[in-house]
């Protein structure tokens, strides 16, 4: 009896020993991940012989495009001649960027400092003959930005790598060979941990072997040794600290908390001579604002030219994603993820303290801005980084706790308007968004806000419930005229899809193969609409007819995940209340979440 009794003592102190430990990891992890979770931005740079020819990195010998000595022979005419990296980093610090990635070492084995286990690197085989790691390492750390080195896995130059090209492989089994590669990858690893010490690492390439080939967890357990601070991405097969998206926003927030979207601002990760397929500022500060509403980071990327030079047109997207961060800095900064999308038609962040709610509003409107659901009472409305005051009405204990605004006409931003509501406590929400029909707006005049207005929008939230039921008794002539010109969505209407593929209200066709937007206002930009895998046959204004163009960006062609859908859309065709567009799909709505 004795004897079990000590046993119950020993299995439990071990018991809690375990807790205690588990514990302690998870608080030395969230430390670790602190300073990723506040930076929000990041600025990826993908730079190295390719930049000559403007080619695609590594894949272009990979894929046989090109030779591989062709593709080697860029290396004599890469000068790095205008390399700046304080300029660079001065740049970069304008953004508000936190931390900046740079390709070490892409999948063409080719380093970019002067690594002492190969000659295959700037210094020693390239026209600029410099390593040009360590310069760009003391300029961002001048500036206060985290660093971050991106190193591939993969090397398709060396000897002792089992992959050459998409035809050649110089093995298939050689646990020699293979051993000796992994010692030399991990040793260049450990220089660059011990010679920079790199607040990120940036692996790659990781899904050629499995993590046991590539002693990931021991690498793992290295990294830690040499740095205890560093953080990893997700590709280091299984052992890394945050998920990696790439190119494509998440429809919903990834299951990690921690988390950022990789992405290109044309069609190309390095520089290319041909590539000016560019996003606009508006679209990328889109993805950015989705990014940060969902509590990840945007990673955007550059590609300077083989000079060391910034393409002009990257020059103005940084330069206006400056300006842009520098005028919202407290809802982007020093903000946490938002709110669901249910109760507003713009996606959110709220600050630290969960007291304020801001809203990006991506047009402009004579209309109402709403968020429905808000539990608490509202202190104050105002535009951040402008002096105009909003007008606001909330609705009572009654109703479904709407918070009405008004924007004044002078207050909108270019790309993306913010607005502060600021509460008197931490935000609660409401689950109950029914609408209320007897609600009337008491605060604002006829010079306000048309009340034909508020009947449209109360009808569409009805019908993007999925409701079909005859709405209101009212003699307007404004409300009238737009449900005749849209009978065409009255009609057995289904419910919408969920949040996160377009930011605002949608309804579906009776055999649910028609997409319907419903658009507020003037959009600043093209409208954006997430995760649909069908083919769009075509998209058009209902009640109107006119035809939309739009465009797919991010669709990678090794990646079942839809590419992003732009749509313009005219001013001219814009409705008095509320547009609707037409999304006419191939086959019943299929989605990807």
């Amino acid at each position: 009896m004795k004897v079990l009794y000590i046993s119950l003592i020993i299995l439990t102190i071990s018991a809690n020993c375990l807790c205690a430990e588990k514990q302690s990891e998870e608080e030395s992890y969230m430390k670790r991940m602190e300073w990723f979770e506040n930076a929000k931005l990041g600025i990826f740079i993908h730079w190295g012989i390719y930049a000559v020819d403007g080619i695609d990195e590594s894949w272009s010998f990979y894929n046989n495009y090109i030779s591989y000595n062709r593709y080697m022979n860029q290396s004599i005419r890469f000068t790095a001649a205008n390399y700046n990296p304080e300029d660079w980093a001065k740049l970069i610090k304008s953004t508000g960027a936190g931390y900046a990635v740079l390709t070490t070492k892409h999948h063409d084995g080719v380093a970019l400092w002067d690594t002492k286990l190969s000659d295959l690197n700037t210094k020693d085989r390239t026209l600029a003959g410099k390593d040009l790691v360590t310069p760009f390492c003391n300029a961002m750390r001048k500036q206060g930005i985290k660093i971050g080195l991106y190193y591939s896995l993969i090397d398709w130059s060396d000897e002792n790598y089992p992959n050459f090209t998409i035809t050649e492989k110089r093995y298939k089994y050689d646990p020699v060979r293979w051993n000796k590669f992994v010692d030399f990858y991990q040793g260049q690893i450990e220089e660059l941990s011990k010679n920079f010490k790199p607040d990120l690492f940036w692996f790659d390439g990781d899904w050629e072997q499995s993590a046991e080939a590539w002693k990931a967890k021991d690498l793992k357990v290295k990294l830690l040794k040499w740095n205890p601070d560093v953080i990893v991405n997700s590709r280091l097969a299984g052992y890394g600290d945050y998920d990696t998206p790439e190119q494509g926003v998440p429809v919903v927030k990834p299951d990690n908390r921690y988390w950022e979207l990789c992405m290109t601002m044309n069609d190309s990760w390095g520089f290319q001579h041909h590539d000016t397929n560019y996003k606009t500022p508006y679209q990328i500060l889109r993805i950015f604002v989705d990014c940060i509403s969902m509590g990840g980071n945007l990673l955007l990327d550059i590609g300077p030219k083989e000079d060391g030079t910034i393409p002009d047109e990257q020059l103005e997207i940084l330069k206006e994603l400056a300006r842009w961060n520098t005028k919202h800095h407290e809802a982007v900064f020093e903000s946490t993820e938002g709110i669901n999308t249910n109760h507003t038609c713009y996606p959110s962040t709220l600050s630290k303290d969960r007291k304020k709610l801001y809203l990006f509003v991506h047009d402009s409107s004579d209309g109402l801005l709403r968020v429905k659901g808000l539990d608490n009472n509202v202190k104050d409305v105002y535009v951040v980084g402008n002096s105009s005051g909003v007008k606001w009405e909330k609705e009572g204990e009654t109703a479904n706790k709407t918070l009405y605004m008004k924007l004044p006409e002078d207050c909108y931003d270019s790309q993306i308007t913010v607005v502060c509501i600021e509460l008197n406590e931490e935000i609660k929400l409401i689950e109950d968004l029914s609408v209320n029909e007897d609600y009337y707006l008491t605060s604002f005049t006829n010079n306000d806000v048309d009340i034909n207005d508020v009947y449209v929008n109360q009808l569409v939230d009805k019908l993007t419930s999925g409701t079909s039921e005859e709405y209101g008794d009212y003699s307007e002539k404004g409300f009238g005229e737009w449900k005749e010109k849209h009978f065409e969505v009255l009609m057995n209407p289904e419910k919408g899809i969920p949040e996160g593929h377009f930011n605002g209200r949608t309804s579906l066709s009776e055999n649910r193969d028609i997409l319907y937007l419903y658009l507020n206002g003037k959009p600043n930009g093209p409208v954006v609409l997430k995760g649909i895998k069908n083919s769009i046959n075509r998209i058009r204004v209902v009640g109107t007819g006119v035809k939309l163009q739009h465009k797919v960006f991010n669709k990678l062609y090794w990646s079942e995940v839809p590419g992003i859908v732009y749509i313009d859309v005219p001013e001219d065709t814009l409705d008095e209340y509320v547009t609707v567009i037409a999304v006419q799909l191939k086959g019943e709505i299929d989605l990807h979440r």
